[in-house]
């Protein structure tokens, strides 16, 4: 196991986590001693399913130093461990990466699922697994890597896209997800899983080209889609491990949502894997293979959600669009579970950067940007609604960029900005500034006292230069000071007036002078 902690209780549960283990690095184990060797360099992403035999793996030095590989061997049969060596002289600098294709290796996967071994050898004997994982069954050009979860422990799953000799792309989530498990019901009560769609299109559950292709349910349990099935965007579906008619009628779920079942098998209360699979394309002699579409590997300890001994509550993914073998991404729902209820999208907060209060014929910029509470698995976009003439908004960053026309002022400018995030249903909100365009920013002379009058914004801290030549200009002191909280700012040089011609300029500061 991984560090165990010394308090006895938490060291019994930490003995009980699946996840508080890892294989042993040397072959055969290390009875009675320590392996003090850490694993720094992984198998880090694949490319297993392709046309061309163009598969490839990934290496990845996660330590400090480089690492030497030479020697090192790579395969994908432990029965055949010595398929590819490692050339003398390969070093991975410490966060690099390292890629072979099938060509290198002499060998590719299978698109089935399959193992891979990085590995120590001395002669024909395997000293050592520095790394192994095992390959899900892939669909054609998908690439699989590892992905962090949030308690720390690393998956190897289906990505959203290839990064070869990069950092992985996020999880490939959906179309449809395991999205609340009732995996200990009361007494006499039903296990049932539930499954949304999280596009915006409908999704059959069947190959279009070959209807009597369904997808399944595997691992804990097993269960075929019926054929024609198809399920609406944002929609859920039910399926149960009893009569699907009476669970419908107990559960009390209305009759848009489809319930299925009964299933083979059970869920454990002890933990299980669930696996949503799709078929794929019929083989020559007429092998279907099956893609996994999502999967689940619940546990009934922390830091998973524990329903009460007594049971009765399933734990619920929240938020929906979230990868979904992750602790951190599950819930327990209220008594009963919420069969074919859809989950609750939070809507996003547009929020600005920036002064809303201008002087005419000055450029001004603000910054709106979105805060989604389900990022990163929802995506926002900003649109601005009229905005002024002259004006330019780019939706990508939320810039916004204008210069108020002199004669506008003073007058106010009202923005709105709306922002949508990619849930189901998608969710809007409107946030509304009001620009106020104040006097233009230029000085006006004061003849009665002999100053002159600037328009400033309160608050705000400015420097008083002046000059009596601008061919060449040097520009002197005359003084720094705070604008008043209203009104504009008099400035008054007494020893401006010895002299015939006087030019000045104010600078606007970041900030208190030091």
């Amino acid at each position: 196991p991984d560090a165990i902690p010394t308090d006895q209780p938490a060291r019994n549960t930490a003995l009980g986590l699946p996840d508080a283990w890892r294989s042993s690095l040397l072959r055969h184990g290390s009875p009675g001693r320590i392996d003090t060797i850490e694993k720094t360099v992984v198998i880090h992403e694949v490319l297993s399913h392709t046309d061309a035999d163009t598969d490839w793996l990934e290496l990845h030095n996660r330590g400090t130093t480089s690492a030497d590989l030479s020697g090192l061997y790579l395969s994908d049969n432990p029965s055949l461990p010595l398929r590819f060596q490692i050339p003398n002289g390969t070093l991975l600098p410490a966060g690099g990466y390292l890629s072979f294709s099938a060509a290198q290796l002499g060998f590719g996967f299978s698109e089935l699922g399959s193992d891979i071994l990085l590995l120590e050898a001395s002669g024909t004997n395997v000293v050592r697994y520095l790394d192994t994982v095992d390959i899900p069954e892939m669909a054609r050009e998908e690439t699989a890597g590892l992905h962090l979860r949030t308690d720390g422990v690393t998956d190897f799953t289906e990505l959203l896209y290839p990064t070869r000799d990069a950092d992985n792309a996020p999880p490939r989530i959906g179309p449809l997800v395991l999205s609340e498990i009732h995996y200990k019901p009361v007494s006499g009560a039903v296990e049932f899983v539930e499954i949304t769609n999280i596009t915006p299109d409908p999704v059959p559950l069947f190959d279009p080209a070959v209807p009597a292709n369904t997808w399944k349910l595997s691992g804990a349990i097993d269960y075929s889609f019926p054929g024609g099935v198809s399920l609406a965007a944002g929609a859920t579906l039910v399926v149960c491990a009893g009569d699907p008619v009476a669970f419908r009628t107990a559960a009390g779920i209305p009759p848009q949502v489809p319930v299925f079942g009964p299933w083979i098998g059970n869920l454990n209360n002890a933990g299980e894997s669930l696996r949503l699979r799709r078929p794929g394309d019929p083989e020559p002699g007429g092998f279907v293979p099956y893609y996994r579409v999502d999967h689940v590997t619940y546990e009934p300890v922390a830091p998973w959600p524990v329903p009460p001994a007594t049971g009765g509550v399933s734990i619920v993914r929240f938020p929906v669009q979230a990868y979904g073998n992750d602790p951190g991404h599950w819930q327990l729902s209220g008594p009963g579970g919420t069969p074919g209820v859809p989950a609750v999208n939070r809507p996003p907060v547009v929020n600005v950067n920036g002064r809303t209060t201008v002087p005419a014929g000055l450029p001004m910029t603000l910054n709106f940007f979105a805060a989604d509470p389900d990022a990163p698995w929802q995506q926002t976009s900003l649109h601005m609604t009229s905005p002024p003439s002259g004006a330019t908004f780019l939706a990508t960053t939320g810039d916004f960029a204008w210069t108020p026309p002199e004669g506008t002022w003073p007058t106010q400018v009202n923005l709105q900005v709306i922002a949508t995030d990619t849930g189901i249903p998608p969710l809007s909100v409107t946030n509304a500034v009001t620009v106020t365009i104040t006097e233009p920013f230029r000085l006006r002379s004061e003849a009665a006292s002999g100053g002159f009058l600037a328009p400033v914004i309160p608050g705000q801290y400015y420097q008083i230069e002046w000059t009596g030549s601008l061919t060449p200009t040097f520009w002197q002191l005359l003084e720094t000071v705070e604008a008043p909280p209203s009104g504009p700012l008099y400035i008054n040089d007494p020893s401006g007036e010895s002299e015939d011609l006087r030019y000045y300029r104010i600078l606007w500061l970041p900030g208190p002078p030091d």
